[in-house]
């Protein structure tokens, strides 16, 4: 656990690598949890010892509102652009790419096992776990962004920094002088965007005004702990290079013929191999981030589709 005033930064289970993140807790005279990701033992001690006022959830991917449910006596909130996934769960799916690429079947399997207990699950995603259900079923309202709340004396605002997904933000306390970057989070995967609602373009500019503030500390989501306004802004150029390492990789993979998507997304090239593609979920991460990354290549007159195949220019 790290400390920064009354706020504390919760690690997650297993070094907080997906589907766990790292949790703030403020620790007030008014107490607020923000993103309940980093395991069920740590959450419920915190429960047994305090009284949660709020919950805040910076996104809705499963990683960050994992243990909802357990906060059954806190008023639960969600940025306005997401709240949708709340309202109807079936907005997740077409959200996170599972809609657009396996079709309303998918959407109504999940909604089906995500309702079971003991679901049987798929390889490499958290893709039928009964949490999905029980952390989506209650909202009691949406925050605004960059407005100023307050819990006691700690006061923090949420800002909007969209391309992870549409309506993700970071936790500013200007107080602490300390972002919560969530996942800007400087990880050797890279950046994901993989859902429809995800766009490479803005999670650099987001990256980069996150940078721009100079605030002291920069507290990761996941794996990478918190950082020096110094040390995030090297770090986070290596990690927006993946992106650029992403566009070599496809390249060189079209070099040995033209191919369609449904081919490129079978060789992993994003999620490190074959193996990973058998899970539903990673198959259609796997080629929404490879239809981003291509849109790019095309603008940038590097690859064409000629009919249903892509091939370099």
């Amino acid at each position: 656990m790290e400390q920064f005033g009354n706020i504390k930064i919760i690690s997650g289970k297993f070094d907080s690598k997906f589907p766990y993140c790292r949790a703030v807790f403020i620790d007030d005279k008014i107490k607020a949890v923000i993103d309940p990701g980093s395991g069920r033992e740590i959450l419920l001690d915190i429960i047994r010892k305090n009284r949660i006022n709020y919950l805040f959830n910076t996104h809705y991917h499963y990683d960050h509102i994992h243990y909802n449910y357990l906060f059954y006596r806190s008023k639960i909130f969600l940025n306005k652009i997401e709240a949708e996934c709340f309202i109807d769960p079936s907005n997740i799916l077409k959200r996170v790419g599972i809609y657009q690429v396996h079709g309303q079947r998918a959407i109504d399997d999940w909604l089906h096992y995500t309702r079971q207990i003991n679901a049987k699950k798929t390889p490499f995603s958290p893709s039928r776990n009964h949490a999905w259900y029980l952390s989506t079923c209650r909202l009691d309202g949406t925050y605004a962004y960059d407005e100023t709340w307050q819990c006691g004396d700690t006061e923090f605002k949420f800002i909007h920094t969209p391309g992870h997904s549409s309506g993700f933000c970071c936790v500013l306390f200007p107080g602490e002088e300390l972002i919560c970057t969530g996942d800007i989070d400087l990880t050797p995967f890279g950046p994901w965007y993989g859902g429809t609602d995800s766009d490479i373009d803005e999670f650099t500019a987001s990256s980069r005004k996150v940078a721009d503030l100079e605030l002291k500390y920069y507290a990761t989501g996941h794996e990478m702990g918190t950082f020096s306004h110094a040390d995030f802004e090297t770090q986070l150029e290596k990690y927006l290079k993946k992106i650029d390492k992403r566009d070599t990789k496809i390249l060189s993979a079209l070099e040995s013929g033209s191919m369609t998507i449904e081919a490129l997304t079978k060789l992993g090239m994003i999620y490190g191999g074959p193996k990973y593609i058998t899970d539903p979920w990673v198959y259609a991460w796997e080629q929404v981030t490879l239809l981003k990354h291509l849109e790019r290549l095309k603008k940038n007159k590097r690859v064409k589709k000629v009919d249903n195949l892509y091939e370099t220019r």
